[in-house]
């Protein structure tokens, strides 16, 4: 299970639960303090709700329309992947790649074949990046059952003061958005390019929509240029033109974050929720 925090200074953070009495509940603060001077505010009145996990296996039950391996040691059906955004550098590489196996031998389920660990119970976190990879000619609408985010989204973002770091992101609303309205270039981390021809601040890669054939190429590589001029606002390296409006960000869709080498830390980036859930 994990928290989600839908009032006051934390909302739309998330904090995995690890232990829980009567009347209290212990999260993983993930290094930082903000819950800990929140419980020492004796003022605060924000509120929370606790959540279970998605995972594979409640995310794709039992491999419903998914192409099914029947040899375990060598998978022949569709595959999963995970990046693993504790990496540090460039184009991170998978953390797992999973399967479902069935083969009438009471050992079906979701797989890891990095491991051979069964996972039907592996946690899918919020806003994460997953690789579907079709093994047919044919095309695939996969439906995912979910709900309409009540809170701002809240997602990390880390810089190295050493190499460019890319951050594998999941779009968290359920509707399209716009560079604009992602509102990356309000961050404090965010780097912005005052070169226009040779951008040298962060970039976001956007993938296309219908993509063909294995590790496609992003369809969109976005920076914010700002030097000063009246050509303040968003472009896309492959595609001229500004694109400050341009909707981006689709519900179930991932994109990267590539951010410029400076001070190491890491931040939190707030996403305004784009629409009002109470409105109708």
């Amino acid at each position: 299970y994990y928290l989600l925090f839908t009032t006051g200074t934390l909302e739309g953070r998330t904090f995995d639960v690890t232990a829980n009495s009567a009347n209290s509940i212990t999260v993983d603060q993930g290094g930082d303090t903000d819950v800990q001077t929140l419980i020492n505010d004796a003022a605060a009145t924000d509120n929370f709700t606790i959540r279970p996990h998605w995972t594979l296996n409640t995310l794709f039950p039992d491999g419903a329309g998914f192409n099914i391996s029947n040899d375990f040691d060598n998978p022949n059906g569709d595959v999963i992947f995970e990046r693993d955004n504790t990496l540090n550098g460039l184009n991170l590489s998978v953390k797992a790649d999973y399967f479902y196996y069935e083969n009438n031998d009471g050992f079906e389920g979701w797989y890891n074949k990095k491991n051979g660990a069964k996972v039907n119970d592996e946690i899918i976190k919020p806003a994460s990046m997953l690789i579907y990879r079709n093994t047919t000619t044919a095309s695939v609408v996969k439906n995912v059952v979910g709900d309409v985010p009540l809170t701002d989204g809240k997602s990390i973002l880390i810089r190295s003061n050493v190499i460019d770091q890319d951050r594998y992101i999941g779009s968290l609303f359920p509707i399209d958005l716009s560079l604009v309205q992602m509102g990356l270039e309000n961050s404090t981390l965010f780097t912005k390019s005052a070169d226009f021809d040779n951008p040298e601040g962060d970039l976001i890669f956007v993938y296309p929509d219908n993509p063909t054939g294995f590790n496609p190429a992003p369809s969109g590589i976005y920076y914010y240029y700002d030097n000063g001029d009246s050509f303040t606002g968003w472009y896309d390296k492959q595609s001229p033109g500004l694109k400050n409006d341009v909707k981006v960000f689709k519900p179930g869709k991932a994109f990267f974050y590539r951010k410029a080498a400076n001070l190491e830390e890491s931040k939190l980036h707030n996403t305004v929720r784009p629409y009002d859930p109470f409105a109708q």
